[in-house]
């Protein structure tokens, strides 16, 4: 099935939050993607995520359990395509060191 952008508008909402770098600068985004739709809520999900970030890299996370079909988290949106900042940020993510990507 495909969902237009009203679609997407209606039944989709994205919650974000920046990622910065040791300057300041803005070097991605992890966004929270829920969804009630009443259909095939996955199917949603994923045109939601493919129309959120394009042809740019992301990171997704999915539910261990997979008992939570209608949350995507994703993150994304590297700012002018940095190596060292996508290399920084994906070898805080393999430690599991969030906290520190997030500046807490």
């Amino acid at each position: 099935m495909k969902f237009t952008d009203e679609d997407l508008k209606e039944w989709v909402r994205i919650s974000e939050h920046n990622f910065t770098n040791s300057k300041g600068d803005v070097i991605g985004k992890c966004a929270i993607l829920r969804s009630y739709y009443p259909g095939d809520v996955v199917e949603m999900l994923n045109a939601a995520v493919s129309r959120y970030v394009g042809n740019e890299k992301y990171y997704e996370f999915i539910d261990m359990n997979m008992d939570d079909p209608w949350t995507r988290v994703i993150i994304s949106d590297m700012i002018n395509g940095d190596t060292a900042d996508w290399q920084t940020m994906e070898g805080l993510l393999r430690e599991r060191k969030i906290d520190k990507l997030l500046g807490e």
